[in-house]
């Protein structure tokens, strides 16, 4: 038996041009069953989790359960009609990216179950929390990947729906309910061939480094809407000062080779390992981030380092118990500091 998880995200800041037609910005390597795809056409992807949660609506109306009939037919048709109608008032021709994973799943039978003319419905059949979980660093690279690919434009995510069904051997599908329920502005602008571009590479690159997943990880919740000013200011501080950690110390190596330069004295040299066997361990985040900006940032590197002090000054008031206004918190800033450096950094490695 086959699963197939779906699930959909709306990238606030990205206009899908209509002629564009479909674009897939990720492929599993060798395996086309996993893919991302941004399209304005979500209707096309959507049908049978769309109908899974109008079966859903309907069990709890006390509609399903009855004998199957041509009036319950048409009763989750119109209700997928309402659904897909809400969606696409939501969406407001924003972009949209649909995620879909393929895989072998088997079905747990002795739960309870139901099979219909159309499909099968059970409670608990299959554990959707470990397939979401198995994707979901393949879901944060193509969402990280479209946030970086924009460049300084800020974008913003928000999850509108997703779900894992499976397939049976004569291609009906099987339906699982679980018994309990569970001032930042952007310009939107059009996907132009340089963001799609950018994109796919990325979503390669960052899938082939799961080093960095947990950073991308936070990145995708930093920039979702689905959580509060203050998560995500954290979720962006965290990312940032994760990636600054993990790769402190190449850079440093690097920043004394670079001070050293081609034929450095046996004295001098000695010194600066004095240097870095003294500071082993005693770095603090700040003086990290000024050796990785001296490594691979641009002529705003200074910049950079201010942003950095001021954004770290705010987080540690929030951590001392300081009052700060949520709305004022330097969300945007933090965001594109950590797209900067983790884009510096990917490319450095990749030169």
């Amino acid at each position: 038996m086959k699963y197939r998880y779906v699930t959909v995200y709306q990238i606030r800041g990205l206009i899908h041009p209509p002629g564009k037609g479909d674009i897939q910005i990720y492929v599993k390597e060798g395996d086309a069953s996993v893919k991302a795809i941004l399209t304005y056409k979500l209707d096309n992807y959507c049908y049978e989790i769309d109908r899974a949660r109008s079966v859903g609506y309907l069990m709890l109306k006390g509609f399903v359960g009855q004998q199957e009939s041509s009036d319950l037919r048409l009763e989750v048709e119109t209700e997928i009609g309402r659904i897909r109608e809400r969606r696409n008032k939501e969406l407001d021709k924003s972009e949209t990216l649909v995620f879909i994973a393929e895989g072998d799943a088997e079905a747990d039978f002795s739960r309870p179950n139901r099979e219909t003319d159309d499909y099968v419905l059970g409670f608990e059949l299959i554990n959707k929390e470990k397939i979401v979980e198995y994707h979901s660093d393949q879901v944060n690279a193509a969402l990280a990947a479209l946030c970086l690919s924009a460049g300084h434009e800020a974008i913003q995510i928000r999850r509108m729906h997703g779900d894992v069904y499976l397939i049976n051997e004569s291609g009906k599908s099987l339906y699982s309910f679980e018994f309990s329920g569970s001032a930042e502005a952007y310009v939107s602008r059009p996907t132009t061939d340089e963001i799609i571009n950018e994109a796919q590479n990325q979503a390669t690159i960052l899938i082939s480094k799961p080093s960095l997943a947990r950073v991308y990880k936070l990145l995708v919740q930093a920039i979702s809407r689905d959580n509060d000013e203050l998560r995500r200011f954290m979720f962006g501080w965290s990312a940032l000062e994760i990636l600054i950690n993990k790769v402190f110390s190449e850079y440093e190596k690097l920043f004394v080779q670079n001070l050293l330069g081609a034929d450095p004295t046996s004295h001098t040299q000695r010194y600066f390992q004095r240097i870095r066997d003294v500071m082993k361990g005693k770095y603090r985040i700040v003086d990290k981030f000024i050796v990785i900006a001296a490594c691979v940032g641009d002529d705003l590197a200074e910049a950079d380092i201010q942003d950095f002090v001021k954004i770290k000054d705010i987080r540690d008031a929030l951590l001392h118990g300081e009052l700060i206004d949520e709305k004022s918190l330097p969300i945007s800033e933090t965001v594109g500091l950590l797209k900067k450096y983790i884009r510096r950094h990917i490319n450095a490695k990749t030169a």
